[in-house]
């Protein structure tokens, strides 16, 4: 199946090399699949990528004043050239050259102004509107525009965004957008890739939850640092880290899980899981009655898993830290 992606699928993924898209480039060598990316995606992803440089500048002069406050060294941690964002732009398009993506070029899809004003004035779709805006939706406009084109070009095709709002949710498109194209769709790449992505018999959600919770129950602090720990009891409780008496592994939940890679002695897996904690505090810190209370919050954790052929043992893992 072929793949044409929005870029909420590129924010997180700017050079298109984390496991997500190696499971996304080895399914599409497999099924001989190609994949599609619109110019606007391209153009937006380019903007979010220049916005992110922003921010790291406001950390840096933040991190400069605060060390000037605290009368320590200057010099910053933060590293930035003037030309980033201009490297960055040849740097992707260098990719697509190289990963043999398919730019849909924006005058591929004229568009008559008459229909972006209908579909503007009706609020359909991917038209919509919020509280405080109104006629959103322009930009989704032209995606969904260059999606039935390159929908015209191939067999079949598999429409990735998290705009849920423009094009769907529960990866169902609006039902105004069903009737204009017979496109697949997928709120998130990694639930697609895990539909769609290599299999392997053993290692299934059953097999992954056992491994994960191995990795748990020997050291919880494996899976989840103490900064993600107390943004956990925080998040609707006020609880203090210093009133957690222990904490320990309960339970996982798996979202999405898929291979990425494999060798000849090793699968890579991605998971995509939630944690959940128990967590002992201090009666005090939460008003209870009893002196201590057990609860049970849950971190959101991106868990890549390197499992031995021929053990079936998980031979390595690398946690992302979330915050």
């Amino acid at each position: 199946m072929n793949i044409i992606l929005d870029s909420t699928e590129l924010k997180d993924n700017y050079y298109l090399d984390t496991p997500r898209f190696q499971a996304l480039f080895a399914y599409l060598k497999k099924t001989k699949s190609k994949l599609f990316i619109p110019d606007i995606v391209i153009s937006e992803t380019i903007k979010n990528f220049s916005k992110e440089i922003d921010d790291c500048k406001d950390i840096e002069k933040s991190l400069k004043e605060f060390k000037k406050k605290l009368k320590i060294s200057t010099s910053s941690e933060i590293t930035l050239k003037n030309n980033e964002v201009t490297g960055y732009k040849k740097r992707l398009l260098k990719i697509v050259e190289n990963k043999n993506i398919e730019i849909i070029d924006n005058l591929s899809c004229p568009v008559l102004v008459p229909q972006i004003i209908s579909r503007s004035l009706n609020n359909k779709p991917p038209f919509h509107s919020t509280k405080k805006y109104s006629d959103i939706g322009f930009r989704d406009f032209i995606i969904w525009e260059e999606v039935k084109f390159a929908r015209n070009k191939c067999n079949d095709l598999c429409f990735i965004s998290n705009d849920r709002n423009a094009f769907g949710d529960s990866d169902e498109l609006h039902e105004e957008l069903r009737k204009e194209s017979d496109v697949y769709f997928y709120n998130l790449l990694d639930k697609f890739l895990t539909d769609y992505a290599e299999k392997i018999e053993f290692i299934n959600e059953q097999y992954l939850s056992l491994m994960i919770e191995e990795i748990g129950l020997n050291d919880i602090n494996n899976l989840v640092y103490p900064e993600e720990l107390f943004f956990a009891v925080n998040i609707d409780r006020n609880i203090q880290l210093e009133n957690i008496v222990d904490h320990e592994y309960n339970d996982v939940f798996i979202w999405n899980y898929y291979i990425y890679k494999a060798d000849e002695k090793y699968y890579y897996v991605y998971v995509n899981c939630s944690i959940a904690i128990s967590i002992t505090c201090s009666g005090d810190s939460i008003n209870l009655d009893k002196s201590v209370d057990e609860i049970l919050p849950s971190v959101v954790k991106n868990i890549s898993i390197k499992i031995n052929k021929s053990t079936k043992k998980v031979d390595g893992f690398s946690v992302s830290r979330l915050i």
